[in-house]
């Protein structure tokens, strides 16, 4: 008897002590290298990750997706599939600011996995929206996110979307906001002024 490899991480990931859904969380790059892309996918449930209420648990698990994403056979297709729609969903927890954070750590990590298209259609767009949220740390967040996932933007969303977006948080009311949104159109000025563009 005893558990399938595939049921652990599904009954740890629902355990109550945090540390035991975040040793889980580790194991599913692991599983995700044995079994094929789709069957990872459908016996694992990402989203119950992403809800936790650990901050450690929704923080490593970008990281986690980021692992899973670099294997073969997984990649930006898989992500598309299976990492936008639980984003979507985090995205629109508006009760719960620290889930809809997950989708600005994921802008600025899995940014250059994905591919430009579904980045600048997809993911920008929600990360961009909570430019006028009321939780400044959010605002704080989407500035760094911006930065970090800047160099994988197509020059056009950079000058169209994100420096505007940028300009006005530079007018934000939070001095650590305005700072972080100044260091942010500081390297996208430099990506679309100076270097040759990706």
């Amino acid at each position: 008897g005893g558990m399938g490899l595939v049921e652990v991480p599904r009954v740890l990931g629902s355990d109550a002590n945090w540390r035991v859904r975040h040793a889980s969380l580790q194991q599913l790059p692991t599983l995700a290298s044995l079994l094929p892309p789709d069957d990872f996918s459908r016996r694992i449930d990402l989203d119950t990750f992403a809800a936790d209420r650990c901050a450690l648990v929704r923080l490593d698990l970008v990281s986690t997706w980021r692992r899973i994403a670099e294997l073969e056979g997984y990649g930006s297709g898989w992500l598309e599939q299976h990492v936008l729609p639980v984003l979507r969903a985090r995205h629109a927890e508006v009760r719960h600011y620290e889930r809809r954070a997950v989708v600005l750590e994921a802008l600025a990590s899995l940014g250059g996995l994905l591919a430009t298209r579904t980045l600048e259609a997809e993911l920008l767009p929600l990360a961009l929206s909570m430019a006028s949220d009321a939780v400044p740390n959010l605002r704080l967040l989407l500035a760094s996110s911006l930065q970090r996932c800047a160099p994988h933007l197509s020059t056009s969303a950079l000058t169209g979307r994100v420096i505007p977006t940028l300009e006005a948080l530079e007018e934000d009311e939070d001095i650590d906001v305005l700072g972080a949104a100044r260091d942010a159109l500081e390297a996208c000025h430099a990506l679309t002024h100076g270097g040759s563009g990706g």
